[in-house]
């Protein structure tokens, strides 16, 4: 949770930080990770329960609280898988560099890259289609530019 400001207003300096702390994958998770994959899924549930979908045309489909507190947890496990399978795919890729990064710096710097989207779940809190595929664009092209 250190970074977080670091990554959206400084990002090359705040990368050399979090490259010299070295820090481990379960330490990484827990301090990171683990907290801001909760701002999309907290946000999407309340959004969805208590304002639903807008799908444009004046209608809503809003979600019961078991449906969403399923869904709640079904995304919130498929964030957690999705970094750690891009740490995969960020080291498969590193093979061919010379001083080749090892599996675990690998996922900490996709926990870090993932930032932008996490923080970009705010916006479910208002589950407007456009709105969320926009903002979440946005954060897409954040990323991208982390990477």
């Amino acid at each position: 949770m250190n970074h977080v400001w670091g990554l959206l207003a400084h990002p090359g300096q705040e990368m050399r930080h979090i490259k010299q702390e070295n820090e481990t994958v379960s330490h990484h998770y827990t301090h990171h990770v683990l907290l801001m994959a909760l701002i999309p899924v907290i946000c999407a549930f309340i959004g969805t329960t208590q304002i639903g979908w807008d799908l444009g045309a004046d209608r809503t489909i809003p979600l019961s609280l078991m449906d969403a507190f399923a869904l709640a947890v079904l995304f919130y496990a498929l964030i957690l898988g999705g970094v750690a399978v891009m740490g995969r795919v960020i080291y498969w890729m590193a093979r061919d560099y010379p001083q080749r990064p090892s599996l675990q710096r690998c996922t900490v710097f996709a926990g870090y890259v993932a930032t932008p989207l996490f923080l970009s779940g705010l916006v479910a809190l208002y589950p407007l289609v456009w709105l969320c595929v926009f903002v979440g664009a946005l954060a897409l092209v954040y990323t991208g530019y982390l990477l």
